[in-house]
């Protein structure tokens, strides 16, 4: 068994002059098991060659489950009529394709509205660790019916299944104490968002270009209640670069920060197979070609995210 990785990042990249930003977050909190409250908010921000800053673009949403993670209330703008079509759906499996179908030319996929909303199955997923985290889950956090390799992390052979084998129980896996991103010297690095309240699990994302390199990066966070201690869940990096002219990834380099089980790592390989491929065809190409032990959910997740890198690109001046 390896060493778990837990080096999440202390500072956030600086913004460059003639460069283009997408941020965002989902704050969830879970009133009961199989129920979640998500809300959250986006901005694309581009700051030009003489290094000032213009907001461009946001959006935020807000949205509700019943138990099964049913949608049961919905609200996002810009985007509402759309979100409205998805109410009574699960927010889960299918959500993601139901979404395209919902989609009625009010916004684009490019949108930041459109990034919150795609973002809700796994926010949904994710929030199952606050069970874990509160000791709520009861006989429900057994790990039964739990299918084995469907990612790195969840290989047949790994820590976690063999551990829920042995003792009958999901462990919990406890990350480092979340370093601050935000930056005093640049406020505008990130937008703005609430102060992560106690019992709750935040995920943040940014996606910035540059020339032609690329950065993108998520973080997921808990604050335990007893200590009221932001800590790291997951967190991973990419730095890739793009040619806006032939149109293709020509490098992406994973880099695994913080991951909660030893074998997580193995997935950050996968990272290079989107080299060749265009922003235009990344979402489509992941979510098809991505699964298996080779992967992770939640670096899938950040590899589709690289689709907007040419809808960012083309706010700026080339």
């Amino acid at each position: 068994m390896g060493d778990l990785i837990n080096d999440p990042q202390t500072s956030t990249i600086a913004r460059q002059p003639q460069s283009a930003r997408r941020t965002s977050h989902v704050d969830m909190d879970t009133p009961s098991r199989f129920e979640v409250n998500i809300k959250g908010a986006a901005r694309d921000f581009v700051t030009d060659g003489h290094g000032v800053g213009h907001n461009v673009g946001e959006a935020t949403i807000d949205i509700s489950t019943e138990p099964g993670y049913k949608l049961s209330r919905a609200n996002c703008e810009p985007g509402q009529k759309i979100i409205e079509q998805l109410v009574g759906r699960v927010v889960g499996p299918g959500f993601r394709a139901a979404l395209a179908e919902a989609m009625d030319g009010s916004i684009s996929v490019e949108h930041p509205a459109y990034l919150l909303m795609d973002e809700l199955p796994v926010a949904a997923l994710i929030s199952g660790y606050i069970g874990l985290y509160l000791n709520t889950l009861g006989n429900s956090g057994n790990g039964s019916g739990m299918k084995a390799d469907i990612c790195a992390g969840w290989i047949e052979s790994g820590t976690m299944i063999q551990s829920v084998k042995k003792v009958g129980k999901i462990p919990t896996p406890m990350g480092p104490p979340a370093p601050e991103l935000s930056t005093v010297n640049d406020p505008d690095a990130w937008h703005s968002m609430p102060e992560l309240q106690s019992g709750a699990m935040r995920r943040r994302r940014l996606l910035d270009i540059s020339g032609s390199h690329v950065f993108a990066m998520f973080r997921d966070t808990f604050i335990a209640p007893d200590t009221g201690v932001e800590t790291v869940l997951h967190e991973y990096s990419i730095n890739a670069d793009y040619d806006f002219t032939a149109k293709q990834f020509t490098s992406c380099v994973a880099t695994p920060h913080v991951l909660p089980w030893p074998e997580c790592p193995n997935a950050a390989a996968s990272a290079q197979r989107i080299v060749g491929k265009s922003a235009e065809e990344v979402r489509d190409f992941v979510r098809r070609e991505f699964n298996g032990i080779s992967t992770c959910t939640h670096l899938n997740d950040l590899l589709r995210s690289l689709g907007d890198v040419a809808t960012l690109g083309a706010l700026l001046d080339r």
